[in-house]
C-alpha cells in the first residue's frame, strides 16, 4: 500500500477515478477486531534494498514505510521529526473478505470528500489475530477509462460509474452516500487494479514501536 506522501500516494489521492465520501460511511461498529498490528509497516518492493533491522531513520528514501497506531496511520515518514508533525489519517478496517479500509484524507464535508476507500485482502495474521500482512487496491468508481489512440487515457473518470456513485464536480473522482456502492466497488476493483497497474501493493508489519 503506497503510504508515503498522502496515505497511498499513487493509490489514493495521487490517483483519480476513486470512490470518496464527504462523511464517514463506516464506524467502529463495522470494524474488524483486532485490526492492524501497531508498529512499523512497509510496502514490499524488490527494487528498494532495506535492512529492516536498522532504525527507520537509516532506511533509504525509496522505502515506503509508515506507522500504525490504533485507528490511525501516521505517514509522511520523517524519523528526524517528532510524531506529532507526521500526518495522521484516521482509518477503519472493516470485517469481511475483502475488507474495506476507510481513510480520512481531509476535513469532513470538503470536495472531493473527506474520506477515501480501498480494498484489503488479509494475507497473514499473528497469534493474536492482528493483521500483519495484506494486499490492497483502490476502490474505483468503475472500470478504468478507455485509452485514446495514442495509448493514453483520454479521461480520468470512468465512463461506466457503478450504481449508487455520482461524479464529483471536477469529474475526477466519484462520491458515495452509503456503504453498498463502496462494498461493490471494492469487490470489482481488485480485478481492475490487476489489469491497470503493477505497483507494489503488499504491505507487511515489520516490528513494534515507532522507529
Amino acid at each position: 500500500m503506497r503510504i508515503s506522501g498522502v496515505v497511498c500516494a499513487g493509490l489514493l489521492l495521487a490517483s483519480c477515478n476513486m470512490v470518496t465520501s464527504a462523511t464517514p460511511l463506516f464506524s467502529s461498529a463495522d470494524a474488524r477486531q483486532p485490526g492492524f498490528r501497531s508498529g512499523v509497516w512497509l510496502v514490499e518492493d524488490k527494487t528498494c534494498a532495506i535492512d529492516t533491522t536498522k532504525p527507520m531513520i537509516e532506511w533509504p528514501d525509496c522505502a515506503d514505510a509508515w506507522l500504525v497506531h490504533p485507528g490511525e496511520i501516521l505517514a509522511g515518514r520523517d524519523p528526524s521529526k517528532p510524531l506529532v508533525s507526521w500526518t495522521h489519517f484516521k482509518t477503519v478496517l472493516t470485517r469481511g473478505d475483502p475488507a474495506v479500509m476507510q481513510i480520512g484524507v481531509g476535513p469532513e464535508g470538503t470536495d472531493p470528500g473527506g474520506f477515501a476507500y480501498a480494498g484489503v485482502r488479509v494475507l497473514k495474521t499473528d497469534a493474536e489475530r492482528r493483521v500483519v500482512e495484506y494486499r490492497t487496491w483502490a476502490a474505483l468508481c468503475g472500470p478504468p477509462p478507455p485509452p485514446n489512440p495514442n495509448g493514453q487515457n483520454s479521461a480520468v473518470l470512468t465512463d461506466k460509474l457503478l450504481p449508487g456513485l455520482v461524479a464529483d464536480k471536477h469529474k475526477q473522482d466519484c462520491i458515495a452516500s452509503d456503504k453498498a456502492p463502496v462494498l461493490a466497488s471494492v469487490k470489482q476493483s481488485e480485478a481492475w487494479k490487476d489489469e491497470d497497474s503493477h505497483d507494489p501493493d503488499t504491505a507487511r508489519w515489520v516490528r513494534d514501536g515507532d522507529s
